[in-house]
């Protein structure tokens, strides 16, 4: 029983360990919040890098932008994430990210996908009635 109790713990520490090699420090998420509320595209491509560099960019391509758009969830600003049906095709291909903040400002950005992944573009999709 007392193999059984290490043996889970490691696994469960190699779990946590694999989850969270993904995520950023907190204080990255006041940053990468502020630059989107602020439309501030040079601070949230500086405030996305280090996670963005983490990004195996030879996995599948859809497989990395569900890891981008739960990145962005994790987010304490966000409020959903939806993550266009089309990838434009540039080279590299860039794709598009919705974000409603928790503010209720709607916001794209969008994400390259070549030898790596970098935030390309940011601009607010909000509509204002006069």
């Amino acid at each position: 029983m007392h193999l059984l109790n290490r043996t889970s713990h490691l696994i469960f520490s190699g779990m946590v360990l694999t989850m969270c090699s993904l995520v950023l420090h907190p204080t990255d998420d006041i940053g990468f919040c502020s630059a989107l509320l602020r439309l501030d595209k040079k601070s949230a491509e500086k405030a996305s890098k280090p996670f963005l560099d983490q990004i195996d960019a030879t996995k599948e391509r859809n497989q990395n932008f569900e890891l981008i758009k739960n990145w962005i969830l994790s987010h304490d600003c966000i409020h959903s994430v939806s993550v266009s049906n089309r990838l434009i095709e540039t080279e590299p291909p860039r794709q598009e990210f919705i974000i409603c903040m928790k503010d209720e400002s709607q916001l794209s950005f969008w994400i390259t996908a070549g030898q790596a992944y970098t935030f390309y573009d940011l601009k607010n999709n909000n509509i204002t009635a006069n």
